[in-house]
């Protein structure tokens, strides 16, 4: 397995993805209610390869994660070869936190008129061991959230070359 077993609560939206997954193996829904009596560790590894099928699509169609903590915001564009992170850090006295206010131009430049300091930061880096998904699920699996638009990073200044 090269990611995780979906769970219960993940698996039950993809219910007919499953269905059509054990037709494509050959196996009616007979021979599942069998098989789930009579082989676990076979059943165990259909849902399995299900999970890997499904993680592997999801993976293969991110372009921008987000990770946030109360004074730090960390966006990444998963490019094919690398990955661009910049982020935005506050530090000072303040009740501002990324994980429940809202980010604002506005937000910023007030915070910053209260003596807070505002730091943005860029890094980019080739992906571990040339795997591309393993690490994006490693990050997902970390904390990470799918970013649908990637505007926070794209906010944030223009990719380095």
């Amino acid at each position: 397995m090269k990611y995780r077993l979906l769970n219960q609560e993940e698996l039950l939206p993809l219910e007919a993805d499953f269905i059509k997954f054990l037709s494509a193996q050959g196996i009616s829904s007979d021979l599942w209610i069998r098989m789930k009596k009579q082989s676990p560790d076979q059943v165990n590894e259909l849902i399995a390869d299900f999970s890997d099928g499904v993680w592997e699509s999801i993976l293969q169609r991110i372009e921008y994660l987000e990770f946030r903590s109360p004074k730090d915001i960390k966006t990444f564009h998963c490019l094919a070869e690398k990955i661009a992170l910049r982020g935005l850090q506050i530090d000072g006295m303040t009740d501002f936190n990324f994980l429940t206010d809202v980010v604002s131009a506005e937000k910023l430049i007030e915070l910053q008129q209260n003596g807070v300091s505002i730091k943005i930061y860029r890094a980019e880096k080739v992906y571990q061991q040339n795997d591309r998904n393993l690490e994006l699920f490693g990050m997902i699996e970390n904390g990470a959230i799918i970013s649908s638009d990637g505007n926070l990073f794209q906010a944030l200044g223009p990719l380095q070359s």
